[in-house]
């Protein structure tokens, strides 16, 4: 048998996913479409690839061979960036690559679950995987519920892990490719769509269901034991045995683990559905809080119309106020997400400045980048006759973005990377540093409205305007 040269991790793999990212269309209509995007590529990239044999048939087979176990082996990255996940439900949408990571996901929920098969919260992880793999209406519905369930399975508080799974379904279903495959999604209606298909799922939820779903991922890797018997090395061969083995095991234990645990269950899927409903009610520009629950923030509806007369008597905290204010509607309105958290975003002329922190940060409604961090300022005149510009502290400046103590000019990356923790919670600011913004200097006067959106550069630099549609 021709031994396969594994000295290059990951090389054969990341080649077969590029080319079935770069040919999303083709690839996702069957497995057959699939398989042929993936000869194709590997007949392509020949050339790159580590040769084993004179010909060519053979090294493609190998190949194959290679990027599925790749796949199988694939550690769940904890650490992955927004950009990253929304890339995996994009490539989820291929019938092959879909059923290749769910028995991935299976196999380490099951690894886990040797090491204490007491553990309930790893028996409900293990469910909610399960739950992932029942057959649904949509891909791309399939594909925001399995990136919601992801973070819950990694977070702390199911609300919050929806919350912070927002950004990352935006990416995924307004990616180019992903439009062209399954239309323009608007992401209030996605999230809502997703949330109704919960109750499509829990009419299907048995223990049963799930115990067939598992014995499935028993299949597939029992399919890749036997169709590629001839290529496998030892190693291969006997980490396939090994999952085959704990898979085994765990499916012996697990109805009566199911049905102990299939009550949590649903309480989980209705906090997720009512979750996925809070987040899409949260695009709605007038979005203040559910009935029956406070809003920490209401909405100024003094502001509504507001009258320039009325503006220039205002306080210049209150101008600082009143600027972030009608930035935040602006892009509310154009269906930004305003990641700070409730308590930070500016909603009456009666709160109290926060100082010279980071005014906005946003989901991006055409990603890529991810996000959009914004820096508002109101623009006045002076006695003299030039600008002035006031920050949301009230502090006037004849600067437009003025130097700061320790981090730089005010919106440079090394000013935003400095501050991100505080606007958002460590993890999420982390998340937005290492996925990538845009930045964009947001300018208000006294006619209320937005009237300059400039992008600016690593320094702060502009570099050019953001249309105000």
């Amino acid at each position: 048998m021709t031994e396969i040269n594994t000295s290059q991790d990951g090389l054969v793999g990341n080649t077969v996913y590029i080319g079935l990212y770069d040919k999303l269309e083709e690839a996702a209509q069957s497995e057959e479409a699939a398989d042929a995007v993936i000869h194709r590529t590997l007949e392509e990239h020949a050339a790159e690839l580590p040769r084993e044999s004179e010909d060519l048939e053979e090294d493609v087979s190998i190949w194959s061979l290679q990027w599925i176990m790749e796949t199988l082996q694939g550690d769940f990255n904890p650490n992955m960036t927004v950009g990253q996940i929304a890339a995996n439900a994009a490539l989820g949408m291929i019938p092959v690559v879909d059923q290749l990571l769910d028995v991935r996901d299976v196999v380490a929920n099951c690894k886990e679950l040797r090491q204490d098969t007491s553990n309930q919260a790893a028996w409900l992880a293990l469910m909610l995987t399960l739950v992932g793999l029942i057959p649904i209406l949509g891909s791309a519905v399939k594909g925001v519920l399995k990136i919601a369930f992801l973070y819950v399975r990694h977070g702390t508080g199911i609300g919050q892990a929806i919350g912070r799974a927002v950004p990352a379904i935006a990416s995924f279903i307004h990616a180019d490719k992903v439009q062209r495959l399954v239309g323009r999604i608007d992401l209030a209606g996605i999230l809502n769509r997703a949330a109704n298909s919960i109750d499509e799922v829990k009419q299907m939820l048995s223990v049963d269901v799930l115990m067939r779903q598992l014995t499935s991922a028993l299949e597939e890797i029992e399919k890749v034991r036997s169709r590629f018997s001839w290529l496998l090395t030892a190693a291969m061969a006997n980490w396939l045995d090994e999952a085959l083995d704990v898979v085994r095991r765990i499916q012996g234990q697990a109805r009566p683990q199911m049905e102990s645990a299939m009550g949590p269950l649903d309480d989980m899927l209705d906090n997720i559905q009512a979750s996925l409903r809070h987040e899409a009610d949260r695009m709605h520009p007038n979005f203040n809080a559910h009935a029956g629950t406070r809003a920490v923030h209401p909405l100024d509806h003094t502001l509504n119309t507001p009258d320039p007369a009325i503006i220039r008597r205002m306080t210049n905290a209150q101008k600082g106020l009143f600027g972030e204010i009608i930035s935040d509607r602006h892009m509310a309105d154009r269906g930004f997400t305003n990641l700070l958290p409730e308590d930070r975003q500016v909603r009456s002329l009666a709160d109290r400045p926060r100082g010279r922190g980071i005014d906005g940060v946003y989901q991006n409604t055409n990603p890529p980048p991810p996000y959009v961090v914004t820096e508002t300022k109101f623009r006045t005149t002076g006695p003299d006759g030039k600008s002035r510009y006031i920050d949301g502290d009230g502090t006037v400046s004849d600067r437009l973005l003025p130097m700061t103590k320790g981090s730089g000019k005010q919106m440079s990356d090394e000013w935003v990377r400095a501050r991100l923790p505080d606007a958002l919670d460590r993890g999420m600011g982390d998340e937005v540093a290492l996925s990538g913004y845009e930045k964009w200097l947001m300018m208000v006067d006294e006619s209320g409205q937005v009237i300059g959106i400039s992008k600016l550069d690593d320094a702060a630099n502009s570099i050019g305007s953001i249309p105000i549609l």
